[in-house]
């Protein structure tokens, strides 16, 4: 499965953040090492111990943080491709548009091809929309996502995204395929722009 770059960022923004807070985490614990002997042999208290441990973990904090904020920005340049991706623009008008004029009536069926030729261009799933509307034409469906749609399926990456920061179970979900897979929308494929 080929993912848009959005999504590929998305995933190796967690990816690395993961690995960068895993080597955090290692290097706090070795840190950790000696006074946890100390504390063992009662040479320091307990909320010396606590101290110097929040000091030693305090790094992978900032780590997943700054995690977050790419995901969020990351998040916001989806959202400006895909409305660039909805505005009308002459580019999008394609000659198949013709075929919507009336002259020559369009099944359902014919419209579903059409729609599945052009899904990539909201301009024409649009137009293909509205001309099986204004002609009652019932047999048409289109799964061609438009922007709404394409925001909200980013949506539910980004709160995994969120989440495989902050738990170690949800990670698997973003950066497995196999778990990738079941939480992918459709609506996701293809750039935006």
């Amino acid at each position: 499965m080929a993912f848009n770059r959005y999504v590929v960022n998305l995933r190796k923004i967690v990816s690395e953040a993961r690995n960068e807070m895993a080597k955090a985490q290692d290097k706090a614990e070795f840190e950790l090492s000696g006074p946890r002997k100390r504390l063992k042999d009662g040479l320091i208290t307990q909320k010396g111990f606590e101290e110097l441990k929040e000091a030693a973990y305090e790094g992978t904090s900032g780590i997943g943080q700054a995690a977050i904020e790419k995901i969020d920005a990351e998040k916001e340049r989806y959202f400006a491709a895909v409305d660039d991706w909805e505005t009308p623009s002459a580019e999008k008008i394609v000659p198949d548009m013709q075929l919507l004029s009336g002259v020559f009536p369009l099944t359902g069926d014919e419209l579903i091809g059409l729609a599945t030729k052009h899904r990539d261009n909201p301009l024409m799933v649009r137009a293909i929309k509205k001309h099986a509307n204004d002609n009652n034409i019932g047999d048409f469906y289109t799964d061609a996502a438009d922007g709404s749609a394409k925001k909200e399926a980013f949506t539910t990456v980004v709160k995994y995204a969120h989440n495989a920061i902050a738990y170690d179970d949800y990670a698997p979900v973003i950066l497995d395929d196999e778990h990738f897979a079941k939480i992918y929308n459709p609506a996701l494929d293809g750039e935006p722009n």
